[in-house]
């Protein structure tokens, strides 16, 4: 039986150590990607986010902001009354204009999707 680096035996065990220590070094990986994205490394944080599906630069997400709340409106305006609507109006300016709130506004919860672009 053969036993250099051609052999069966050799490169099975070649094969489960380089396996094991690629394993082992997953840990320090971990906590050198955590440490580079704590200090600000951008690249880092981008990487982060791909790993936790937080971010994906193949998915190119364009919303006309404008034209979607066109159409909002037009369809809150078909199933509520005029003064609904008006109050609608009213907090919404809020929003874009707190000194013209009626009433007291509320902060909009931030809203994340993969258009996070970093």
């Amino acid at each position: 039986m053969r036993l250099g680096k051609g052999s069966l035996l050799f490169r099975l065990t070649y094969r489960y150590r380089s396996e094991e220590m690629l394993k082992a070094a997953g840990a320090d990986a971990n906590v050198g990607l955590v440490k580079a994205v704590e200090s600000g490394d951008l690249t880092a944080i981008k990487f982060q986010m791909e790993l936790t599906g937080r971010y994906n630069p193949r998915i190119d997400v364009n919303v006309n902001v404008e034209g979607l709340l066109a159409r909002v409106v037009d369809i809150v305006a078909r199933h509520v009354t005029p003064e609904v609507m008006e109050a609608i109006a009213n907090e919404l300016e809020g929003v874009v204009d707190p000194s013209a709130a009626v009433g007291q506004v509320r902060e909009l919860a931030p809203v994340f999707n993969n258009a996070i672009s970093i």
